[in-house]
């Protein structure tokens, strides 16, 4: 069963994560999926949602009321897990996950 934890807590705003109970067994085939929400008094601000394996990060970062939608992926290195590879990209929340983007960007590191 998953949990939910405050991570920070200042006055009215607050970010919570949402993390496995249990740790699995580490492996180069396991992915690990959280969420971060950030809230102020009962109103949710925003929401990163994220998955991470061995060679890859991908995640969505949501901004409801900013009408904002950033998506990410990141390639790591398999031998040291330093990123490679960064490609993101930028969507107006109110539109579809599959529409085209209205910006994006990828980055090589060497």
């Amino acid at each position: 069963m998953p949990r939910l934890a405050v991570l920070i807590s200042c006055g009215l705003l607050q970010l919570w994560t949402v993390a496995p109970a249990e740790a699995a067994e580490p492996s180069t085939d396991a992915v690990t999926r959280g969420v971060f929400l950030l809230r102020s008094a009962t109103d949710t601000v925003s929401v990163e949602r994220f998955e991470r394996s061995a060679t890859r990060i991908r995640g969505e970062l949501l901004f409801r009321l900013a009408d904002q939608r950033w998506t990410y992926t990141l390639e790591l290195d398999s031998t040291d897990g330093h990123v490679t590879h960064m490609q993101t990209e930028f969507r107006r929340a109110s539109t579809g996950a599959d529409t085209p983007s209205l910006q994006s960007g990828s980055l090589d590191f060497v």
